[in-house]
């Protein structure tokens, strides 16, 4: 990844996968948690 004076236009679409990926990982975890909690 390089760092350099570039718009941020070029990376949008890069930048919006890579929110949406953490988004998903972060919901997994909850659900996860939230299941786990439930169980035990």
């Amino acid at each position: 990844m390089g760092m350099g004076n570039q718009p941020m236009q070029d990376n949008s679409k890069e930048a919006i996968t890579a929110g949406i990926a953490i988004l998903v990982l972060l919901l997994a975890c909850l659900f996860i948690n939230y299941f786990n909690r439930r169980r035990v």
